[in-house]
């Protein structure tokens, strides 16, 4: 069976509004400029969308330097309404105030990316936290499913989340209004395949690069926010699409799935439009 590659994104500051991309570097840890940064706050533990939804309002754009190697040295430039724009350079050759973060229970080395940038985002998001800059820390995750350990950066748990368009399109069917496939944060975006044939996978081959499905995604509330205007409800499981989500795709203890989380299994370009060799 074959797909293809219909979508590719990546999330520059780890639950701010992400970029579709034409093409991405798969590394060992996910894509190399994927959830490189992140917010924290005071006690310096990561922020999400989960309790600050206008998080979803800030929208990066990453300029790294082509004569140097992939995300080591260049440019964060930070849009949000009503702000001026935030630029922050970056070198992995002066990482200066190295500091340890917390995502979830996990830690990991952190930069620090000034006070220019905390009083930004403290300001936008109306609570006070700073910017930092996520750096190579060994940080793994524990696959409960699989057994095995395999790195990550700043990603909650997996380096990869794939989702089939059909998926979203029969979702979209059974909704009063469709959403957009950014609501739920994937990384590739597969077409050409049955809905939820995704589920079935063992694995997949993108040009040279192998890719393992590990676990079905278990799905938190941000994909109840707009990710236009950065609200959402007060109950989020009475909300689109968890609640119709939660008709027909729902997991014992309460919760609801809705694409894959992936690891790969060496590193490689990944390209739009690229076939997708399927092995269930």
């Amino acid at each position: 069976m074959q797909g293809f590659v219909s979508g590719i994104y990546e999330y520059r500051i780890k639950s701010c509004g992400g970029t579709s991309v034409s093409r991405a570097y798969l590394g060992r840890g996910g894509f190399l400029n994927d959830r490189k940064f992140m917010v924290m706050d005071q006690d310096n533990v990561f922020l999400t969308q989960r309790d600050l939804p206008r998080m979803a309002l800030i929208r990066p754009r990453l300029h790294v330097l082509p004569s140097v190697p992939l995300h080591e040295q260049g440019e964060l430039a930070v849009n949000a309404p009503g702000m001026s724009e935030l630029r922050v350079k970056f070198s992995s050759k002066d990482e200066v105030g190295v500091k340890e973060g917390r995502i979830w229970d996990d830690s990991c080395l952190v930069v620090d990316q000034g006070q220019e940038a905390a009083e930004w985002v403290s300001r936008f998001l109306e609570t006070p936290c700073k910017l930092v800059r996520i750096i190579h820390d060994g940080r793994t995750h524990h696959s409960s499913t699989s057994g095995e350990e395999f790195p990550v950066y700043g990603q909650d748990g997996y380096p990869i989340l794939i989702i089939g368009q059909s998926s979203l399109n029969d979702l979209n069917v059974r909704m009063a209004e469709s959403i957009p496939m950014y609501n739920f944060r994937p990384n590739i975006v597969v077409s050409g395949s049955p809905p939820y044939a995704e589920d079935t996978w063992k694995h997949i081959r993108i040009g040279s690069v192998e890719i393992r499905m590990v676990k079905l995604c278990q799905r938190c509330p941000i994909p109840t926010t707009n990710q236009q205007t950065g609200e959402r409800g007060e109950d989020p499981w009475q909300e689109e699409p968890l609640r119709t989500l939660m008709t027909y795709r729902q997991v014992p203890g309460g919760g609801v799935i809705f694409g894959v989380n992936c690891i790969n299994d060496n590193a490689g370009w990944i390209n739009l439009g690229e076939t997708v060799e399927i092995f269930s």
